[in-house]
């Protein structure tokens, strides 16, 4: 399950990691889960996976922040891959996917599937409300 990019405004390392490993171990399913935090610097724009198991794998931090519409990003990378029970995961966030070099560095540390927790608005995304 890919959660959306900045889906809690908090560590899931540091904070509710209790209900979130119960829920990873209820349904089964790898959790992909984006998060950002506040710093003095600007956000930690940030993924990581919880396995069924209860183990998280990551984080990842986004590499291409919309600059220009004034997102931060102050952690980048790193670009890897984690042994799952579906196959080798790894994760690339939102913006990143405009950006080939970034999948690419994914899929060369030998990812086999790569989620990308997004959080576009409506006109980027081709919706409307």
């Amino acid at each position: 399950m890919v959660w959306n990019e900045g889906a809690l405004p908090f560590e899931p390392r540091l904070e509710y990691t209790d209900g979130l490993r119960a829920l990873a171990a209820e349904t089964g399913a790898h959790l992909v889960i984006g998060y950002a935090v506040e710093t003095e610097n600007g956000y930690r724009n940030e993924a990581i996976i919880l396995t069924p198991e209860g183990q998280f794998q990551g984080p990842f931090g986004k590499v291409h922040p919309v600059s220009w519409s004034g997102e931060t990003s102050v952690t980048h990378g790193p670009c890897s891959a984690y042994d799952t029970s579906v196959g080798r995961l790894g994760m690339i966030i939102c913006y990143d996917l405009d950006f080939t070099d970034t999948a690419r560095k994914v899929a060369r540390h030998g990812a086999q599937l790569i989620a990308v927790p997004s959080f576009d608005w409506p006109a980027i995304a081709g919706k409307t409300l």
